[in-house]
C-alpha cells in the first residue's frame, strides 16, 4: 500500500506534515516539542525523540493528544521505532538501545547495549536494526538476542540512518553523500546505490517509493523503491518558508 502522509521533525520546536505528494505541508502540525529528530509511527500514534529534553514523545496520529515527555529519562536519544507490541530507541550516550511497550510501561534504557554511537534505528517483523556512526550497521531479534554490532561492515565514513523493506536495508550515509543498499542478509551491499544526496541523515522505504532527508539541501527526497528517478529536492525550503528537515517517517 502507498503511503499517505510524510512527518518530519522540523526545526527545534515542531513536527511537521505534509501529503507524500508534497502538497498540504503543515509546519506546526505537533508544537511544543524540544529539538525534535527521529519520528515513527504506527497504527494509532506517532512517535519522537526529544532531544532536548532527553525523552520520547507521542501524539494520536491525526495530532491530538500530545504527550511531550510520554518516556522521559533517556540517554541523548536520536531515533525512535514503534514495531509489533513495543517502541524502540536509540540512545546515544550510553551507547544503547532503549525499549517499553506501547503504552509506555516497561521502560528498560539498557535493553541491548555495547553500541558505537548509534543514531538510526529501524525494526521489521523479525529483527533490530540500528546504525553506529563508526561505519557498520547493528541487528539483533526483537527480543534483544542475538546480537550483531557489525552485521554490515558498511565502506561508508558516517552511516547515519537505516530503513528496511521486505527485501532490502537501506543505509543512508551522510559523510558519502550516497543512499546504500543491501539484501536482507547483509550482503550484496551497494553502497552507492543512489548518489547526489547532501547530507543525508534520515531515510524511509515503503512499497512504492524511497524518501530521504538532504541536509545540505534542506529538502527531502525522494525516488521509486528501485532507485530510479531521483529528485533530490522534492520539497526544498525555497517553496515553503519556516522549512527545516530532521528526522523522517512515512504512514501507510
Amino acid at each position: 500500500m502507498a503511503a499517505k502522509y510524510l512527518y518530519w521533525a522540523n526545526g527545534s520546536s515542531s513536527i511537521a506534515r505534509s501529503k507524500t505528494n508534497g502538497s498540504k505541508v503543515k509546519l506546526d502540525f505537533i508544537t511544543g516539542v524540544s529539538q525534535p529528530d527521529g519520528v515513527s509511527i504506527n497504527a494509532t500514534h506517532l512517535f519522537w525523540v526529544n532531544a532536548g529534553t532527553s525523552s520520547i514523545g507521542r501524539a494520536s496520529v491525526d495530532g491530538s493528544n500530545v504527550e511531550p515527555e510520554f518516556i522521559p529519562n533517556a540517554r541523548r536519544p536520536d531515533d525512535v521505532v514503534a514495531s509489533g507490541n513495543f517502541i524502540y530507541w536509540v540512545n546515544n550516550q550510553s551507547n544503547s538501545i532503549g525499549r517499553a511497550n506501547l503504552d509506555g510501561s516497561g521502560v528498560n534504557q539498557d535493553f541491548i547495549t555495547g553500541l558505537k554511537n548509534p543514531d538510526g534505528i529501524a525494526a521489521d517483523s523479525n529483527y533490530i536494526y540500528w546504525t553506529n556512526r563508526k561505519s557498520s550497521v547493528g541487528r539483533a531479534n526483537l527480543d534483544g538476542t542475538d546480537v550483531n554490532n557489525k552485521f554490515i561492515k558498511t565502506p561508508a565514513k558516517v552511516p547515519d540512518d537505516v530503513a528496511v523493506d521486505s527485501r532490502y536495508i537501506y543505509i543512508a550515509n551522510y559523510a558519502d553523500d550516497t543512499i546504500g543498499r543491501t539484501l536482507l542478509d547483509g550482503t550484496g551491499a551497494k553502497k552507492n546505490f543512489i548518489t547526489g544526496t547532501s547530507e543525508a541523515d534520515a531515510v524511509v522505504a515503503r512499497s512504492d517509493f524511497l524518501y530521504w532527508i538532504n541536509g545540505g539541501f534542506n529538502s527531502i527526497a525522494r525516488s521509486n523503491i528501485n532507485g530510479s528517478n531521483v529528485d533530490q529536492n522534492y520539497i526544498t525550503a525555497s517553496d515553503i518558508p519556516g522549512f527545516n528537515p530532521g528526522g523522517l517517517v512515512a504512514s501507510l
